[in-house]
C-alpha cells in the first residue's frame, strides 16, 4: 500500500487483478475505488510505491519486474509509462527499488 503525497489517493497492489486505486475522503477517511480501477498490470504484483513527487507509481513483483505509471494528480488515474527504467536493488528479503529513473 502507498499513499500519494497529498494523502488523497491510496494505491494497492491487487495481485492478479491489477493496480487498485482508491480516493480517500479527507473528512471521514472512507475509501472509494476510482473510475478505471483496477488498472491492468502485466503480472502479479506485491509491492507498490508512489514517488515523492506523486507524479509516478511503481509496481514490483517477486519476478523482478517493475511497471511504471504516470499518475494523474487530479483524478489519481494511472497510465503505463513506456521507456521508464527504475533503479532496482535485490536484497536478501526480495526486491526493493528507488527513485532514480531514466527515460
Amino acid at each position: 500500500l502507498s499513499f500519494s503525497a497529498d494523502n488523497k489517493f491510496l494505491y494497492a497492489a491487487n495481485d492478479h487483478r491489477g493496480q487498485a486505486v482508491f480516493s480517500v475522503n479527507q473528512s471521514t477517511g472512507d475509501l472509494s475505488e476510482i473510475a478505471g480501477s483496477p488498472f491492468a498490470t502485466e503480472d502479479s504484483f506485491g509491492m507498490v510505491l508512489v514517488d515523492p513527487s506523486s507524479n509516478f507509481v511503481y509496481d514490483s513483483n517477486a519476478g523482478a519486474d517493475i511497471v511504471a505509471y504516470q499518475r494523474d494528480t487530479t483524478s489519481g488515474a494511472l497510465s503505463p509509462l513506456s521507456g521508464a527504467t527504475p533503479t532496482t536493488y535485490t536484497t536478501k528479503y526480495g526486491q526493493a527499488f528507488g527513485f532514480a529513473v531514466t527515460y
